[in-house]
C-alpha cells in the first residue's frame, strides 16, 4: 500500500487521497465551471509520493528526516507536462498556458515562489526538471495502474479541462480587456488571478481531506445548507418587521418620520435590485441611512434565490476590527442564528496545524471580516490566506466604508474585483456614504462596474433629505487642550452631548485625562482600541444608554472607531481635521435620527493631535473647504458634489502610489504581471512569493493580548485545557472578545513594564497583568486598523 500521510497509528492511502481530495476540488470547481481542471490539480499533486525514497521516508517506524525532507511536489506537474508535450495540443498556445498553470500549482502547493527571482534566474524551469527520468518513469508508470488510469484518459481529462478554462477564463478575461481597454501587461496579472484561484482549491482541498483522514478536523461539516439563506431571509424579515413596529411607536419629530420613511424605502430598493445578475455594484447613502441592514437583505434575497449548487457565502468587509465586531453582532440578530456567522479578524493567532483546520477557512454561510484580512486573502502569500480565496466565487461581498481601502492598494484591489466579479461570478457592492472614484480618469487601473451601476436612485435627492448637521470648520489656528476645553465647556451651557472624535490614541487618553478634571459635572466616555473588544460593546451600550434615558451631560472622546457602523445620537461633534470622508462619517454621529431641526459638527486642529499618514487628506479637505466657502452651493460639503471633487484632487495627488510601491523599482502590481526581468521561456512569470512577502497594507501587525476583563481569563483558562477540538475551535472564537492588538514597537515597553507576559499555551500571544477599567490596556498607543 502506498501512503500519503501517517500520524501515529493513523495512516491515509495514497490513491485514496488523491481521488477524494480531487472529488472535493471537483464538487467546489465545478461551481464556476472548472471541475476538471480542479480535480486534474488535485490528482496530481501528489504523485510523487509514489517514489521510493518518499514511500521509504513515511513508512519508517522511528527517527524520520524533517518534514518536507523528500521532495514530492514537482514529479505530477512533470508527469503532466511530459503527457501534454506528446499530445497533440502541445503547440495550442493557449493549452500551453493552461498546463503551465496547472504545472505551478501542483509544484507550489507546499508554498508558493517566484517563478523567475530577483537575479533572473527561472525557479519554475527548475521545479520542471527536479526528478530524474527513470524516477520520473517509475513514478508515471505506478500512477497510471494505481489511479486506473490511461494516457487516452489523461489526454482526454486535459481536453476538457482545456474546454473549462476557455469558457471560465478565457472568454470573460476578453471581455474584461475590452471594457476595460487593458494594457498587455493586465492580461498576465489576470493570469495571477486565475493562478491563486487553483492554488486555493488546491491547498483547501488537500488540506480537508488530509484533516478528515487524520481524524482531527475541525471543520462541521454537518452544517445544513441547504436552506440556510432561506431561513436566514425569512429571520431577517420578522427582524426588520420587529424593528420598524419599535422604531414607528418612538417617531417624535416630522424630521424623524421623514428619516423612517427613507429608511425603509432604501431597503425595498435593495431588496428588488436582487431580480440584477451578479456584478460589481455601488450603494451610495448617507450615514445613517441603515446601509448594514439594507445590503443584508440584499444579500440574503440574492442567496436565497439561488440553487443549492450556486451558493457559496455572504461576506461582510469592515475597515476595522471596531466595526467588523458590531457589524458581526446586527447580522448575528437580524439572522437569528449564531451558527451561521463567522467573525474573522486579526485577535487570536493559531498555529499553522490549528489553520489547517480551524474557522479561519471562511467555511460558513456568513463571515464578517476586517479590510485586511480580506486583502490578504487575495494577495498574502501565506498558505492559510490563499486557501480561503476560492470560497469568495459565487458570494455576494459587501465592502463596506469602501473609501477605507489603503491608497497604495487601489489598482490591485480593482482588477481582483473585475477578476472575482467575471472569472468566479461573484457580487460585490461597494458600500459608502462617501464613494471613493474607482473607476475615475485618475485611476489608470479601472474597476469594471455593471450597469446600472448604483444599487439605489435618486442619490443625491436622498442626501438632500438626509442632512441633518450644519459642517463649520474652525482651522485657521489650532487649538490647545486648555482653549478646546473652553470651548467644550461653554458648548455645556446649552448642548447636553457632545462628541470629540481625534486622530491618534495618545491624543485621546491625554485630552480625558486632562478634561476629567476640568468637568466635574459631565459624565464623560474613553473610547479606543485599547479597550478589548466586549469592553467596548460594554462602554457604547453605557453611552447610548446614558444619550438615551440620562438628563446627566455627556461628553464621549474617541478615536475614528465611532465614525462607522456605530449607531449612536449626539447634539454637536468636533472633528479633527481628517479627510473629508471622515468628516462625513463623523457628522453621521450627529443628529441621526432628526431628533433636532439641525445639530452641529465643528472641525477642528488640536495640537498635538498631528498625523503625518493622513497629511495629503487634510490638505486636499482644506483645498475643498476653500472652494466651497467661495461657491454659493447651498448644498454641505459632504454631499456627493464635493465628495466627488475630494476624491478627484487627493486620487490625482497619489496617482502614481496606486501600483503599490515596494522599493528598487517594483510595485505589487507588476511583480503579479511581468514579474522580475529574466529569459522568458514560459507563460508564466509572475514573482508570486516576493509580492505576497511584501503585501502589507498596515505595515505593523498587532500581537494579541488577552486582557482580564470580566471572563476573558476564564476563557482562557478552559482553553488551555480543553481536549476537545470543537471545544477549542468554541473558546478561540469566545476569547477574541477580550483581546487587543500590541504593535512591536510598544511590546518590549509593555514587556519591560511587566504589564504583559507571553502565554505560556498561546503561540505568539500574550496575557496582560492589569487592565484600567476605564482606559483598558495601557503603554499601547499606536492606532489599531486591522
Amino acid at each position: 500500500m502506498y501512503l500519503a500521510h501517517k500520524e501515529n497509528e493513523k495512516k491515509q492511502e495514497l490513491t485514496v487521497h488523491l481521488l477524494e481530495a480531487g472529488q472535493y476540488a471537483q464538487s467546489e470547481g465545478e461551481k464556476i465551471g472548472i471541475g476538471t481542471l480542479a480535480t486534474l490539480c488535485l490528482q496530481l499533486h501528489d504523485a510523487g509520493k509514489f517514489s521510493t525514497e518518499f514511500q521509504a521516508y513515511i513508512k519508517q517506524e522511528d527517527d524520520l528526516p524533517k518534514r518536507g525532507a523528500v521532495n514530492h511536489s514537482s514529479a505530477g506537474a512533470e508527469l503532466l507536462m511530459q503527457e501534454f508535450k506528446n499530445s497533440p495540443y502541445h503547440s495550442v498556445q493557449d493549452m500551453r498556458l493552461l498546463i503551465e498553470l496547472i504545472s505551478y500549482t501542483i509544484t507550489a502547493h507546499h508554498g508558493i515562489y517566484d517563478c523567475i527571482d530577483e537575479d533572473g534566474e527561472d525557479k519554475f524551469e527548475v521545479r520542471l526538471n527536479v526528478v530524474e527520468k527513470e524516477k520520473l518513469d517509475e513514478i508515471a508508470r505506478l500512477w497510471f495502474e494505481e489511479m486506473h488510469f490511461t494516457k487516452d484518459m489523461l489526454c482526454s481529462q486535459m481536453r476538457k479541462a482545456y474546454g473549462e478554462f476557455i469558457t471560465a477564463f478565457l472568454k470573460p478575461l476578453k471581455q474584461i480587456c475590452q471594457n476595460g481597454q487593458t494594457e498587455g501587461t493586465e492580461r498576465f496579472f489576470y493570469m495571477s488571478c486565475m493562478e491563486r484561484l487553483l492554488l486555493s482549491l488546491q491547498i483547501d482541498s488537500d488540506w480537508t481531506d488530509t484533516a478528515r483522514a487524520m481524524g482531527d478536523s475541525m471543520l462541521d461539516d454537518n452544517m445544513e445548507t441547504a436552506n440556510v439563506y432561506q431561513k436566514a431571509l425569512k429571520n431577517y424579515q420578522q427582524y426588520m418587521d420587529k424593528l420598524e413596529k419599535e422604531a414607528q411607536e418612538n417617531l417624535r419629530t416630522e424630521k424623524q418620520k421623514q428619516i423612517f420613511e427613507l429608511r425603509k424605502k432604501i431597503r425595498e430598493e435593495c431588496m428588488n435590485f436582487s431580480e440584477t445578475s451578479y456584478g460589481i455594484y455601488r450603494l451610495s447613502l448617507p450615514t445613517g441611512a441603515g446601509k448594514t441592514l439594507a445590503s443584508l437583505g440584499y444579500a440574503l434575497k440574492v442567496a436565497a434565490k439561488r440553487k443549492t449548487s450556486e451558493v457559496s457565502h455572504i461576506f461582510y468587509i469592515s475597515p476595522y476590527i471596531s466595526i467588523t465586531e458590531q457589524s458581526t453582532e446586527v447580522i448575528k440578530k437580524a439572522v437569528r442564528n449564531e451558527e451561521w456567522v463567522m467573525e474573522h479578524h486579526s485577535n487570536v493567532s493559531n498555529s499553522d496545524e490549528q489553520e489547517k483546520q480551524i474557522d479561519t477557512a471562511w467555511k460558513e454561510p456568513i463571515i464578517c471580516t476586517t479590510m485586511i484580512q480580506f486583502l490578504y486573502t487575495l494577495f498574502s502569500q501565506k498558505n492559510k490566506s490563499i486557501r480561503r480565496f476560492h470560497q469568495l466565487k459565487n458570494s455576494v461581498i459587501i465592502v463596506d466604508e469602501a473609501q477605507a481601502l489603503p491608497v497604495q492598494t487601489i489598482h490591485t484591489f480593482n482588477l481582483m474585483m473585475n477578476f472575482l466579479c467575471y472569472v468566479c461570478h461573484a457580487t460585490i457592492i461597494l458600500c459608502t456614504a462617501t464613494q471613493p472614484q474607482l473607476a475615475s480618469g485618475n485611476i489608470k487601473r479601472k474597476i469594471l462596474y455593471t450597469a446600472p451601476k448604483d444599487m439605489v436612485t435618486g442619490v443625491c435627492d436622498i442626501f438632500q433629505r438626509f442632512q441633518r448637521t450644519n459642517i463649520s470648520f474652525e482651522i485657521n489656528e489650532p487649538d490647545t487642550f486648555e482653549s478646546l476645553g473652553e470651548k467644550i465647556f461653554n458648548d455645556f451651557q446649552k448642548e447636553r452631548t457632545i462628541l470629540l472624535i481625534l486622530n491618534k490614541k495618545e491624543t485621546v487618553g491625554a485630552f480625558f485625562d486632562y478634561i476629567k478634571a476640568e468637568l466635574k459635572d459631565v459624565k464623560i466616555f474613553y473610547l479606543t482600541t485599547n479597550l478589548c473588544p466586549e469592553h467596548r460593546s460594554d462602554q457604547l451600550e453605557s453611552i447610548k444608554n446614558y444619550l438615551k434615558n440620562s438628563t446627566e451631560k455627556v461628553l464621549i472622546i474617541s478615536t475614528n472607531l465611532i465614525e462607522a457602523g456605530v449607531d449612536l445620537s449626539v447634539n454637536h461633534v468636533y472633528r479633527s481635521l481628517a479627510g473629508l470622508d471622515n468628516i462625513a462619517q463623523a457628522a453621521g454621529r450627529c443628529n441621526r435620527n432628526g431628533e433636532m431641526e439641525q445639530g452641529r459638527v465643528t472641525v477642528i486642529q488640536l495640537v498635538g493631535d498631528e498625523f503625518e499618514v493622513i497629511r495629503t487628506a487634510q490638505k486636499k479637505t482644506e483645498e475643498v473647504c476653500e472652494k466651497y466657502n467661495q461657491s454659493n452651493s447651498t448644498e454641505s460639503i459632504i454631499f456627493p458634489e464635493w465628495m466627488d471633487w475630494y476624491y478627484e484632487i487627493y486620487y490625482k495627488e497619489v496617482s502614481n502610489k496606486m501600483d503599490y510601491d515596494i522599493g528598487k523599482g517594483e510595485t505589487i502590481y507588476k511583480l503579479l504581471s511581468s514579474g522580475f526581468p529574466g529569459e522568458r521561456k514560459h507563460f508564466i512569470r509572475q514573482a508570486f512569493e516576493t509580492a505576497g512577502e511584501n503585501y502589507r497594507p498596515i505595515q505593523e501587525e498587532g500581537k494579541t493580548v488577552i486582557v482580564p476583563y470580566k471572563e476573558g481569563m476564564d476563557i482562557l483558562e478552559k482553553l488551555e485545557t480543553a481536549q476537545n477540538m470543537s471545544d477549542k475551535k468554541r473558546l478561540l472564537r469566545k476569547i477574541q472578545r477580550y483581546t487587543v492588538s500590541v504593535y512591536e514597537n510598544k511590546l518590549k515597553e509593555c514587556l519591560q513594564n511587566g504589564v504583559i507576559e507571553e502565554s505560556k499555551f498561546l503561540p505568539d500571544v500574550y496575557v496582560a497583568k492589569n487592565y484600567d477599567m476605564e482606559k483598558g490596556l495601557l503603554n499601547e498607543l499606536v492606532l489599531q486598523y486591522y
